[in-house]
């Protein structure tokens, strides 16, 4: 059962969990994202808005979508837009470029993208997937 804070109003897959309370607007967030990387985070914001029970939050630099726990983050850097993704196994192929285990069942992946062409149906699937996973 996931637990949301009741301060900054964050939801989170157990309780309590240690956080910063920070305020999620994430269209105040969306101003900030250099004009450059906005048509990525906008394109992989859109994707999956109307997947069930999605929601966003950002916090600490990252858009986040949830259903109740994160199954997407989207990260702005200075040339790329990070996306990380949980699956419950791991793939070891192009182009992510990194994989830790965040639990027994789910791993983590990152994918960088600098351009929303790169949002493509291989990406489309493993959040597909990892939404479904997220949502069990």
């Amino acid at each position: 059962m996931s637990w949301s804070c009741p301060d900054c109003v964050r939801t989170f897959a157990q309780r309590p969990t240690l956080h910063s309370c920070v305020p999620s607007d994430v269209q105040a967030a969306l101003r900030e994202v250099q004009p450059l990387l906005l048509p990525v985070v906008l394109k992989l914001m859109e994707l999956v808005d109307d997947w069930p029970g999605v929601r966003w939050e950002f916090a600490s630099g990252s858009f986040m979508a949830k259903v109740p726990t994160t199954f997407l983050r989207v990260r702005p850097r200075s040339r790329d837009v990070q996306v990380t993704f949980m699956l419950d196994r791991v793939v070891d192929e192009f182009p992510v470029t990194r994989h830790f285990r965040q639990s027994a069942r789910r791993v983590a992946h990152a994918v960088h993208v600098d351009d929303p062409a790169q949002v493509d149906g291989q990406l489309l699937n493993w959040l597909r997937e990892a939404h479904a996973l997220c949502r069990r």
